[in-house]
């Protein structure tokens, strides 16, 4: 990272952050939900004088305080990717996913920036996906294909404002569907090369949402 700040800071390019708001719930018990859905809480949790409502804030200004003991601190900031998941985790559902979007949309909205950098919101953010990808690695969970705002075929799985105000989002049409089956249904697990432990994981393996996660 020291080695990469120089480069980016010499082309004027901005540093790249991914962030993974349920992935940090699941692994951080005693924070509460609405933390991570930009809901108000009692009580911020406090940073030294900097106190944060939301963890979209505290992720940034972690950033923020690394790059500035690196001697960066006036970097711009990019979120390459953030969402929440409708499926495949406990609290990935859609009514979740659409609070967590409509909170974020409405937070950058209002350009507030961060305790550290206050009106100065990161230059862009991109949302983690646009679909469902049923061909995602699942290593760090099944959520992973679900973080789409529309499923795989173009189906709207809930309503949030990207610009279109109280427009729903448009399904896509006249989806021509291949068979619905499971991948390795009709394969011997022998002949995909699979090691002990994963014949004994995809003995399991099931069809869900035309996709094919692994039930462990």
């Amino acid at each position: 990272m020291v080695e990469l700040l120089p480069f980016l800071a010499n082309h004027s390019s901005p540093f790249m952050v991914e962030l993974n708001p349920i992935l940090s719930f699941q692994q951080k018990k005693n924070i509460s939900l609405d933390y991570y859905l930009f809901q108000l809480m009692s009580r911020p949790i406090s940073d030294g004088h900097s106190k944060y409502d939301n963890y979209f804030d505290a992720s940034i200004d972690a950033l923020v305080t690394a790059l500035t003991k690196a001697g960066f601190g006036d970097m711009d900031i990019v979120v390459g990717k953030a969402g929440w998941p409708t499926d495949g985790a406990v609290n990935a559902t859609s009514a979740i996913a659409q609070s967590f979007m409509t909170g974020l949309v409405n937070h950058l909205a209002r350009k507030s920036g961060t305790p550290l950098r206050p009106k100065f919101a990161p230059t862009e953010t991109y949302l983690y996906s646009l679909l469902d990808e049923d061909q995602h690695s699942i290593a760090s969970g099944s959520y992973d294909r679900h973080y789409g705002i529309f499923t795989f075929d173009g189906q709207a799985k809930y309503h949030v404002n990207l610009g279109q105000g109280p427009t729903a989002l448009k399904n896509a049409l006249d989806v021509d569907y291949l068979p619905s089956k499971c991948p390795l249904q009709g394969r011997k697990e022998q002949e995909l090369g699979l090691s002990a432990e994963l014949r004994l994981l995809t003995r399991n393996c099931k069809p869900k949402k035309h996709s094919c996660d692994l039930a462990v």
